[in-house]
């Protein structure tokens, strides 16, 4: 059994093999490919030794979320989230670095902040806190994937920065105890290296997120070519279906300036249609009796009656855009040593 999930979460080609290897573990799994570009993921299993509740959790163990495959390629809102919570982070990480630095550079800021340790550290903290708050994820899926002795690009951060925040807080407990003078607490803690280890890497991230989004754009306009309905003749009736619906050997009437909704063939009028978007070919076809029309391209005018040759998931348009999710999520033998080298 074959079937299609939606994956998200992945932000990196570490993401994409993490996912991979927690599916593949499952038994009856013999193939997975997961796509960070269309954040999906085609999984091969036997039914009887697995299902999709199993390969859901799989997923969601690993610190992603996944779900039966859902239409839409790229989740605006997502990324406008992700932009609003880099903003945040941006704003404390200011604050942050203003507070810690202060002690090295000679500008204006109240006394009891830049004189008092313990205050300047206190304040390093409170600006700390809502970064942790806001990518609170790098240390739930980092340690998590540790755990299970699966790192991941977030293991690495969160390693990174917590290194920081424990050493610092280790170095204020020695102050405390009086093991070292506090006049040099404010040089020995680093809390604005772990706001800024996280802050920075979030920005990458989002930067890759929106490169993401550009790339799959080509995709998301495949899948805008075909129309949602059709207008399907039955027993001589016009009647609005949705395109799902349409089976082989069902006649639909394609109307001038609207888009053939599947392939099929005319077996009524004549027109001229645009299939540039499909073929290349900059001049209308002409079309008439007995010829063959794709889905998604545009009659351009005069309307026609003709035949379904082929349902939504086999027309043309539909093939074309499943050799690209393909050709995007397919690894070379060579591509998955690279990775395991790399991890």
């Amino acid at each position: 059994m074959k079937q299609k999930y939606s994956v998200k979460g992945m932000t990196c080609s570490a993401c994409e093999s993490h996912v991979y290897n927690s599916v593949c573990k499952l038994p009856g799994v013999s193939n997975v490919e997961v796509n960070l570009l269309t954040n999906s993921m085609n999984v091969e299993f036997d039914e009887h030794q697995t299902n999709d509740t199993l390969i859901i959790k799989a997923v969601k163990d690993g610190g992603y979320r996944a779900s039966l495959f859902e239409e839409g390629l790229i989740d605006s809102d997502e990324l406008v989230g992700l932009k609003k919570r880099l903003v945040y982070c941006f704003i404390a990480l200011g604050l942050l670095m203003y507070v810690s630095m202060s002690a090295m550079f000679n500008y204006p800021i109240p006394s009891f902040i830049k004189d008092n340790s313990y205050t300047n550290i206190i304040f390093q903290v409170i600006f700390l806190i809502p970064i942790l708050i806001l990518k609170k994820e790098y240390f739930i899926n980092g340690f998590k994937n540790l755990i299970h002795f699966d790192p991941t690009m977030d293991s690495l951060i969160a390693l990174g920065a917590g290194a920081a925040i424990v050493y610092s807080i280790y170095s204020v407990v020695l102050t405390l105890t009086g093991t070292m003078m506090e006049m040099h607490l404010v040089h020995n803690v680093y809390f604005e290296s772990a706001g800024m280890i996280i802050t920075l890497i979030s920005f990458g991230k989002y930067l890759e997120a929106r490169s993401k989004k550009k790339t799959t754009d080509a995709i998301s306009k495949l899948l805008e070519l075909a129309p949602d309905v059709a207008c399907r003749i039955n027993d001589g009736k016009e009647e609005i279906v949705k395109i799902s619906q349409l089976m082989i050997n069902d006649k639909v009437l394609v109307k001038a300036n609207e888009t053939i909704p599947v392939d099929g063939k005319i077996i009524q009028g004549f027109s001229s249609v645009d299939e540039s978007m499909i073929t290349g070919e900059s001049l209308p076809i002409e079309k008439g009796v007995d010829s063959l029309v794709i889905g998604g391209t545009n009659n351009l005018q005069g309307s026609f009656i003709y035949q379904v040759t082929k349902t939504v998931e086999d027309s043309t348009l539909a093939k074309i855009i499943e050799l690209v999710e393909e050709a995007s999520s397919s690894k070379a033998p060579m591509t998955r040593a690279i990775d395991k080298v790399v991890k």
